[in-house]
């Protein structure tokens, strides 16, 4: 969860923006919170320490209108399975801050905190950029467990935040694994790997492929400590590695790209693979459509359709579509 600070000074709060609306002016501004039951009840020992912290260090929130202020985002990561928690105060530039008492009471209230980072942020939006990431205290990670393999989690790692969920959606891509009788598989846009990783011991070879360099170290990372062998992941973007390298006679295609989709060229590569069965997974039901109806064109038919509701009380969900030439 990625809360925002909020109020005037001496009046300081955490809690979440409020979402725009279409018929009026969006202003951005952030709704209080004592307690997150989206998250975790520790929310409601993490927010006084950190509250108590901020007033006693300027006490001023930014404002994302006006771009002034200090103290930006807190953002919280927890493991479900584990029960670990990363914590990331993000801040803006020129101050130096001395946190050690506050992570000491942290960690005294609070002990399954694990891992404590600070992050300068100077963008004008409200986007937490990781660039400027500052290790703090404890660990340089939490531990998340998803079916019978162990994850590491950074404070920018790309990771499914609904654990039962994803175990219900990798365990049915497992199963059309299994069912083909698949033993090569390449994913396209595999983040930290965490469905290639699970459809290893399903399959001979895995390679994954992402973009993100963070997201292909921390994949290798995972696979090494799984000790996963029959898995490889390659950095670089979907069009220009599929150009570049030869992947020919691969059972299996899964495809899992950003909101977007994917564009037309990684589209006209992919047909070119001549891979004999598709399983793409969408957080986008209007790309994952006009996506089908492009794969359709190439002589793909989608044969499965199912949805996951990943996003409970909200108009997200995460599809499922099996296709086959």
């Amino acid at each position: 969860m990625e809360y925002s600070f909020g109020g005037e000074k001496g009046n300081i709060y955490l809690g979440l923006r409020e979402r725009a609306s279409p018929l009026e002016r969006y202003k951005k501004r952030t709704l209080d919170l004592r307690t997150c039951p989206i998250f975790s009840c520790a929310v409601e020992k993490i927010f006084p320490i950190l509250l108590d912290f901020a007033r006693r260090n300027g006490g001023d929130a930014y404002d994302p209108i006006a771009r002034t202020g200090y103290f930006r985002n807190l953002v919280l990561r927890e493991g479900k399975n584990t029960g670990e928690i990363l914590a990331v105060l993000v801040t803006k530039a020129g101050k130096n801050l001395d946190l050690e008492d506050a992570v000491r009471k942290l960690e005294e209230l609070v002990p399954q905190m694990r891992s404590f980072w600070r992050v300068e942020n100077e963008r004008v939006s409200d986007l937490v950029d990781y660039a400027g990431k500052v290790h703090i205290a404890g660990a340089l990670f939490i531990e998340e467990l998803l079916g019978e393999l162990r994850f590491r989690v950074y404070p920018e790692t790309f990771f499914q935040p609904n654990l039962r969920g994803a175990e219900v959606l990798y365990g049915r891509i497992a199963a059309e694994v299994r069912a083909l009788g698949t033993r090569r598989v390449l994913g396209l846009y595999c983040g930290s790997g965490s469905i290639e990783m699970f459809l290893s011991r399903g399959a001979g070879e895995v390679v994954g492929i992402d973009s993100e360099s963070t997201n292909i170290a921390a994949a290798r990372e995972n696979a090494a400590l799984n000790d996963i062998r029959n898995c490889r992941f390659i950095e670089g973007r979907v069009e220009t590695v599929l150009k570049e390298e030869n992947f020919a006679g691969y059972d299996l295609l899964v495809l899992d790209p950003p909101r977007a989709g994917i564009s037309p060229k990684g589209l006209r590569y992919i047909a070119g693979l001549n891979v004999p069965n598709i399983i793409y997974v969408s957080c986008n039901p209007a790309a994952f459509a006009r996506d089908l109806g492009l794969l359709g064109e190439k002589g793909y038919r989608l044969r499965k359709l199912g949805c996951y509701d990943f996003f409970p009380h909200t108009p997200h969900l995460e599809s499922l579509g099996v296709l086959a030439r």
